[in-house]
């Protein structure tokens, strides 16, 4: 089906849900892989009664896939302040710990008091081991729009990309980054409302030469962000913009050296063919971004080397019709990069279509999965001779459970190297087992070059 489904507590609550077209407000947007093959995923209230923001993909006996709220849904209760209100972006680390970024804005209102933040879940016991509240310097109320987060395990840090979308009309948009040192406590905004963190005022995305948004472009700020796997660089883009910033990560942390003016002289650039909203580091140093208007993912295996000369331009997969608005990127831990398309710019707009059988006809949000055969860069192993594609293939299989994952369609990319490797053998849990779940009678039988 087309629109995301919930383990409703009750059937009044189904009932409210699919009677008022509730559903139609609910974007599948983020995605993160646990170490042991969960699928969390965000549905940020940017508009009214999203029933959770967080939660996990979750299959019943009868092969039924939904989204189980987390860490419950006591926890997704709006106008809490201490509750989840609004999320985009989340992170997994080699902890296996959820990060959960917390906007605190619900449908475009100011946030509330306390609920602009940051929580951390142990994936291994589902307790709360981290929570840091952001005061009003670092996350402004109504001028914050905390979009994606990355964390260096080995030193205890945190980086944010604040895209600065303001609540208030009257106000202009204030992007920037946050970092947090959590074991000192250690909290700084920095770059703030610079060139590297504005959007390019002079862009308009358009998407298969439809414009992104109708009647003005869209001036999103600092939004994918990514470390590389060693920690020592922070890369980042505003979402409307064609170009990479990235900037060694001491410099963010020397209070002498991280004004604006000296942080500037320090950052480097990377152009692309693309606007960008996701974008993450594997394991082996390799940069991977979505691509906007190319529907699909962009790669570089050395992304800092001649960065100020080249331009960052090979695509690893797209679609024009099925990958339309990549969001989010990931890794499952099994060598696969996996992502979501949702269509974004079709939801602001108000023109998606849903259906609420088991109508295949409309499908709106999808996850794809890749094989790249690494893993992310929070999973760092010994350096590998993985840093080309160009002997790989690539074949598409669609692939939907006999109850249709509703709201999420699953497509998998299967990519097979010519050189034969030997498969290592992997548990698969129930729910990695009905995501790639095929219907061979659907499935491609050419295989594609990439």
């Amino acid at each position: 089906m087309s629109y995301v489904d919930y383990t409703f507590q009750t059937q009044e609550d189904r009932d409210d849900y699919i009677n008022n077209k509730l559903y139609k407000n609910v974007l599948l947007a983020g995605i993160k892989v646990s170490v042991d093959g969960e699928y969390f995923v965000t549905m940020p209230r940017w508009k009214e009664k999203v029933p959770a923001t967080l939660g996990k993909i979750v299959v019943d006996a009868s092969n039924h896939v939904m989204v189980q709220p987390y860490p419950s849904w006591e926890m997704n209760k709006i106008g809490d302040a201490d509750a989840i209100q609004s999320v985009l972006g989340i992170e997994i680390d080699n902890t296996n710990t959820l990060w959960i970024l917390d906007q605190g804005k619900v449908n475009g209102s100011s946030a509330i008091k306390g609920s602009i933040k940051l929580l951390a879940y142990d994936l291994n016991t589902d307790k709360l081991v981290h929570k840091k509240v952001f005061p009003p310097e670092i996350a402004s109320l109504s001028d914050s729009f905390l979009n994606d987060v990355v964390v260096d395990t080995e030193n205890s840090r945190v980086y944010i990309s604040d895209s600065g979308i303001t609540a208030d009309p009257s106000h202009s948009a204030l992007p920037g980054l946050i970092i947090w040192d959590y074991k000192k406590d250690d909290l700084k905004r920095v770059l703030s409302n610079v060139v590297s963190t504005k959007a390019d005022d002079k862009l308009w995305i358009k998407i298969n030469g439809e414009k992104v948004l109708l009647d003005n472009p869209m001036e999103t700020g600092a939004d994918g962000i990514a470390l590389t796997p060693n920690g020592k660089k922070l890369f980042w883009c505003p979402l409307t913009s064609h170009t990479n910033y990235y900037i060694k990560t001491k410099y963010l942390w020397d209070d002498d050296k991280n004004s604006n003016e000296k942080l500037q002289e320090k950052i480097k650039t990377l152009k692309k063919i693309s606007a960008t909203d996701g974008m993450s580091f594997d394991n082996q140093s390799r940069l991977f971004v979505s691509s906007l208007e190319y529907s699909g993912i962009l790669w570089d295996a050395d992304p800092t080397k001649d960065s100020e000369d080249k331009i960052m331009s090979t695509l690893l997969v797209n679609n024009s019709k099925s990958m339309m608005w990549p969001d989010t990127l990931a890794f499952d831990h099994q060598g696969w990069l996996v992502f979501v398309s949702n269509q974004l710019h079709r939801f602001l707009n108000n023109e998606l279509i849903f259906s609420v059988d088991n109508s295949t006809e409309h499908i709106n949000f999808r996850i794809w999965k890749t094989y790249i055969g690494t893993d992310s860069y929070s999973f760092v192993t010994e350096k590998e001779d993985s840093s080309h594609f160009a002997a790989w293939k690539t074949a598409l299989i669609s692939c939907f459970s006999t109850a249709a994952f509703i709201g999420i369609v699953v497509l998998i990319i299967f990519v097979i190297r010519k050189k034969k490797k030997k498969k290592k053998k992997s548990k698969k849990s129930n729910i990695q087992k009905s995501l790639l779940k095929s219907d061979t009678e659907s499935s491609t039988s050419n295989s594609d070059k990439i």
